[in-house]
């Protein structure tokens, strides 16, 4: 049986074609992630333990942030948050049932890439400890710990090997001779 030399052409392009929308789309999702700030952090955060607790979204919250870093439009926003979650939130401790106390701890980790190019990504850990304490009786409730991560928009390259872009043009074409004369 004699096979046309057009025919596989036609086959490989189409697969050319196909391997390039598949990377292009793997490409789109990656980069199209969703980013969520500190605020939506902690207002969801504070909502999931105000339902494990099983506090009334009517009783008064009083929120204590001891956090350098969280400025007073921050702390606006996080009230506006949990006021869209039909909390009820007041300024003085003498009116409130509940009292969520928020402390937090930065710290910057390195998390190395082992693609090429090899990157070195920093990125602002902050570990946000939240307690909350049932104002009449003085007890605890709760404390948890959690971490929000996030990058810092400077990205290390390493330095590269002499034989690193040889290497990479030897896959590629290694790659392109298997598309069109493979079988």
């Amino acid at each position: 049986m004699k096979i046309n030399r057009t025919d596989c052409g036609l086959v490989t392009r189409r697969s050319l074609v196909f391997i390039f929308i598949l990377l292009y789309s793997f490409l789109l999702s990656t980069l199209t992630a969703e980013t969520v700030t500190k605020v939506d952090f902690l207002s969801k955060v504070i909502q999931a333990t105000a339902q494990e607790l099983s506090i009334p979204s009517n009783s008064p919250l009083y929120i204590e942030i001891n956090y350098d870093h969280f400025n007073e439009i921050d702390v606006l926003a996080l009230q506006e948050q949990l006021l869209k979650m039909n909390f009820t939130i007041v300024h003085n401790e003498q009116f409130s049932d509940y009292i969520v106390t928020i402390k937090a701890e930065e710290s910057l980790i390195y998390m190395k890439t082992e693609i090429f190019p090899k990157r070195e990504m920093p990125y602002l850990e902050t570990t946000f400890f939240i307690q909350v304490t049932q104002k009449e009786e003085g007890r605890i409730l709760s404390v948890d710990r959690h971490r929000y991560i996030e990058p810092t928009g400077e990205v290390q390259k390493e330095k590269e090997k002499w034989y690193t872009p040889f290497f990479i043009a030897f896959v590629l074409g290694s790659l392109v001779y298997l598309l069109f004369y493979g079988n």
